[in-house]
């Protein structure tokens, strides 16, 4: 008796074992039953289109579904190129669904490489592998720390079977490569030699072609940029439209590959050079060597025209304040800035909170594109959507500046602020410089109210005055705008004043610009509204650059 219990128990094994085999890289789960005749197979791999064979008869590639699966017992295999095959069989059974997940294991081989000297990097089929030469699994993608390496002139990898480019680089060696052919748990050895590089300067190139040294901080320096094969020393030298040496650097040791110094404009003597165009020169020699030579020539112009203004932005692109700004930045610029803040009437409390994110880009020296886009927060309704674009136009007479703005807005609820004034919006803009100081004025017109229809014939008339001292690394802005209602019929008068002061900061050292703002608004019926806001801008690039030798 007890053996016809063994033996029973034993089937039993055998054939639950029979329905629930699959192996370690095939994972079946069984779900919940469906009403159907049918079973439902799921079929996912980690790696994406992998062949599926269900009796040895190719049904696709993962991921893959099969809903009209007959009940029974299958041999299920999943295989790709590069991965072993991973096989299991199981009885599918009607009115269920299966989720099968096949994990397939990718086919290395060992590689052991061996220098004749310590090298920087190693790239195998032109991917770096880690920063020093310590052992590393490519297969897996994961790094390990060898102990057993006595120095930094050996490296086990792990690599996929097949044929590899290897390539191990040293500043001041010529690069060692050479392919090998890895088998399948295999380990190859592959001895490589670094030799002496001959000096030689492979690249020259500037930040900018050119820059306003009044600029304050990265705005107003050029940065150039160099390549050398080999450890030495290089000297930057700057010459006038008179080829005579204006400027000639500190000798700087090349220690890396890639290096790069800085020029602010200015003579030996600390003196801002005149407005005009330079060339520039490297002279270079590697260790040993008694002669320097002289690169290819760059040229880069001492433009001091081409002031960056520190400033916000409004509905009608950078600006002076509330008002829009005529000066315009370098050709080539791209600006873009955040700012938030909130809004609150006198004896009420908080009404609303603006949030804006701003881009300005100047294609051309006297043309400037603008867009914006954000919301204004209420304690109590919904935030409407806004989108501003702009156009500004600018000219130059001597310290004179005059140009024009159009622009229009979109938003999805009637709000209105200092910064969401209009539908259609355009106007005239008036400035001069004097110096670190600017005084503004425009005069725009507003079609429609923000949320509101367009109407040619019904909107408000906004006229404002600004003043700016721009300094070194920050602004401060003042700024006043009168706003009138009108109709088809007349002009209604005054509706409202706004006043505003902001204060910009640039970073030293960097192309970021915090700035904060605080404005009052005052209306006919006497309420008045305190605004402030914070934002950060940042200058992506403030100039085009010069192609390298």
């Amino acid at each position: 008796m007890r053996c016809i219990k063994k033996t029973a128990v034993i089937i039993a094994l055998l054939v639950f074992s029979a329905e629930c085999f699959y192996t370690q890289g095939i994972d079946i789960r069984q779900k919940s039953g469906h009403n159907s005749s049918y079973a439902v197979l799921d079929i996912r791999s980690p790696q994406s289109a992998a062949d599926v064979y269900i009796n040895n008869v190719h049904r696709g590639t993962t991921p893959l579904v099969i809903e009209n699966m007959l009940p029974g017992y299958y041999n299920l295999r999943i295989e790709k190129k590069g991965f072993y095959a991973e096989y299991a069989e199981y009885l599918f059974e009607s009115g269920n669904s299966y989720k099968i997940i096949g994990e397939l294991k990718q086919i290395t081989g060992s590689l052991y490489i061996r220098l004749n000297e310590s090298a920087d990097s190693l790239y195998v089929d032109g991917k770096k592998i880690g920063p020093s030469f310590r052992c590393f699994s490519l297969g897996r993608q994961s790094e390990q720390d060898d102990s057993s390496t006595p120095n930094n002139r050996e490296r086990h990898i792990t690599v996929t079977e097949g044929e590899h480019e290897i390539e191990v680089k040293k500043f001041g060696k010529q690069s060692a490569a050479a392919k090998v052919y890895v088998f399948r748990e295999t380990e190859v050895t592959l001895d490589l030699h670094l030799q002496d590089a001959d000096f030689e300067l492979t690249s020259f190139s500037a930040s900018k072609k050119r820059f306003n040294p009044y600029n304050p901080g990265t705005l107003g320096i050029c940065r150039f940029d160099f390549s050398v094969s080999a450890p030495g020393e290089g000297i930057p030298e700057v010459y006038g439209a008179d080829s005579r040496l204006v400027y000639r650097g500190a000798p700087q040791a090349f220690t890396a590959e890639n290096g790069s110094c800085i020029w602010d404009g200015r003579d030996e003597h600390g003196k801002i050079l005149e407005k005009g165009v330079y060339t520039v020169y490297l002279q270079v020699r590697g260790n040993g060597n008694t002669e320097f030579t002289q690169s290819k020539p760059l040229t880069v112009a001492v433009d001091t025209d081409t002031t960056v203004p520190l400033a916000l932005f409004s509905a009608g692109g950078l600006s002076t304040g509330i008002v829009p700004s005529i000066r315009l930045m370098p050709k080539g610029s791209l600006y873009s800035a955040c700012t938030g803040g909130a809004d609150f009437i006198l004896h009420t409390g908080f009404t609303s909170a603006p949030v804006f994110l701003g881009f300005a880009y100047t294609p051309l020296d006297f043309f400037e594109v603008s867009c914006a886009t954000g919301t204004e927060i209420y304690a109590e309704s919904t935030p409407p959507v806004i989108v501003q674009a702009a156009a500004k136009a600018a000219g130059k007479a001597g310290f004179f500046r005059y140009g024009a703005v159009l622009g229009a807005s979109y938003s999805s609820g009637k709000a209105l602020s200092a910064f969401n004034e209009g539908l259609v919006h355009a106007g005239i803009i008036f400035g001069a410089d004097a110096g670190p100081v600017y005084i503004g004025a425009a005069e725009q017109v507003y079609f429609g109210k923000a949320g509101s229809g367009f109407s040619p014939f019904s909107g408000t008339l906004k006229t404002g005055l600004s003043c700016s001292f721009q300094k070194g690394f920050f602004a401060a802005h003042l700024s006043a705008a009168l706003y009138s209602a009108f109709t088809d019929a007349d002009i209604r008068g005054f509706s409202s004043i706004h006043t505003g002061a902001e204060l910009c900061v640039l970073i030293p050292k960097s192309i970021w610009m915090p700035a904060a703002g605080l404005y009052y608004r005052h209306n006919a019926k006497g309420s008045g509204e305190i605004s402030f806001r914070i934002g950060c801008a940042v200058y992506h690039r403030n100039d085009l650059s010069v192609p390298s030798m």
